[in-house]
């Protein structure tokens, strides 16, 4: 009687917790619905002007096509299509990675691209929920999905729809989540080599979106490699990982290939990516204000980074594969931060143009390391006393409220500058 008992005790308070998960995804879904959008700079008019053009089934478009679109899109705006390049062809393109306007299609189809971002949280809250839970314990998938969902960062992108920030940080972070669960899940081989692969097919889904995340994608794919015994991952797990990176591979390549004419051009055809490490002064100087007023979440996931990675001092009693394994997930979400993070920070254009009033066109560069700083912050916050959790919880979604507002304050541009109508407003 008493384990029968014991065990109707965990599953309410399981179900409980999962109530709690998808009521904190509820009440951000309804938090991105509170104020109309608007089209803040250049990239959202790129973007805005892909997923138009795709309902048609246009990736390119000709010149008559592209002058049709800019004016149904214009309005009474300045712009209604910006930052598509000419190719030698003479047909036209974006300049931006194109995975988002296949991501966002769906629910631009639907005809409410706020569908978007529900739809992507929701999957990376649940990728949350069975890492965290599983590497950390009961109600840790909560409090990561609080962590991930509550940030200035997260409210600000998710509020942008046709911007492809938060969709990319949401697969990122659905797949850390996968990741963690086939790491520290006792289930059986084929079922974990199923969901890490999966895990590795959202990471290649945001490579898609933007190439960047390539680093992320390679930082969790050595940690697995490199630390495939101690994880208990099989052969064809890790084979099965590399035939996924070869496919992504194939197809990023080869749509490269096609539309911009080589295996590794892209669409911009006037500036380059450069990061320099000279630039980072600079940059860590000026863009860490921001971020810290859009993330404060990094300040508890730096703590549980430091506390996490610190190694077992000889006394310790728990020493072997068990308690190294934490210290693995540590090295994993670590370097899904500090790579992206690196690759910006040394960022030539940041450092050369960064405003005071960047934050808003600045911290998107970050957003992709924010499922891992969550799941860092949940592992510290779950070993702090229920109280100081609970007070500690409650001021970071005070503060993302108050960031989101902070971020999003500026008037819509002036007459001649990008900014316009949201997109379901100017075609049926």
């Amino acid at each position: 009687m008493r384990n029968g008992s014991s065990g109707a005790v965990g599953q309410n308070s399981q179900g409980i917790e999962v109530l709690a998960t998808l009521g904190a995804w509820a009440t951000f879904c309804v938090a991105l619905i509170s104020r109309a959008p608007v089209l803040f700079e250049a990239d959202d008019y790129a973007y805005r002007a892909s997923i138009v053009a795709l309902r048609s089934g246009l990736i390119t478009l000709t010149q008559s096509q592209y002058s049709q679109l800019n004016s149904t899109l214009k309005g009474h705006q300045a712009f209604g299509i910006y930052q598509w390049t000419h190719l030698s062809n003479g047909n036209w393109i974006s300049e931006k990675n194109p995975g988002y306007a296949f991501f966002a299609e769906p629910f631009y189809f639907l005809g409410n691209l706020h569908l978007a971002p529900a739809f992507y949280s929701l999957l990376a809250v649940g990728g949350l929920y069975l890492g965290a839970r599983r590497w950390i314990g009961s109600w840790a998938g909560f409090v990561a999905s609080v962590c991930f969902l509550f940030t200035g960062a997260s409210l600000t992108y998710g509020y942008r729809v046709t911007m492809p920030t938060f969709t990319e940080a949401c697969l990122i972070t659905s797949a850390l989540g996968l990741l963690l669960w086939s790491c520290n899940t006792d289930q059986t081989n084929r079922l974990r080599t199923f969901v890490s692969s999966a895990g590795f097919i959202l990471l290649g889904a945001a490579v898609f979106s933007r190439y960047t995340n390539v680093v992320i994608y390679f930082g969790a794919l050595i940690v697995l490699m490199v630390w495939h015994k101690r994880l208990r991952f099989t052969p064809s797990a890790r084979l099965s990982w590399l035939g996924v990176t070869a496919v992504i591979a194939t197809i990023i390549l080869g749509y490269n290939q096609h539309f911009y004419g080589g295996w590794f051009k892209t669409g911009y055809t006037s500036q380059h990516f450069s990061t320099s490490l000279a630039n980072f002064p600079k940059n860590i100087w000026e863009i860490s204000p921001f971020l810290l007023e859009s993330m404060p979440v990094l300040v508890l996931a730096a703590w549980g980074a430091v506390k996490l990675l610190r190694r077992p001092r000889p006394n310790q009693s728990l020493i072997g594969e068990s308690s190294r394994s934490p210290q693995i997930t540590g090295y994993l979400l670590v370097l899904c931060v500090v790579l992206p993070w690196g690759l910006y920070f040394g960022y030539d254009r940041t450092a050369l143009h960064l405003s005071a009033n960047a934050g808003l066109h600045v911290v998107r560069f970050y957003v992709p390391a924010l499922g891992a700083l969550a799941l860092l912050a949940a592992w510290q916050l779950m070993r702090l006393g229920s109280k100081a959790r609970v007070v500690i919880i409650a001021i970071l979604v005070v503060l993302s409220f108050w960031s989101f507002a902070a971020l999003t304050k500026q008037v819509p541009p002036a007459p001649g500058q990008p900014g316009g109508a949201p997109l379901w407003s100017k075609v049926g």
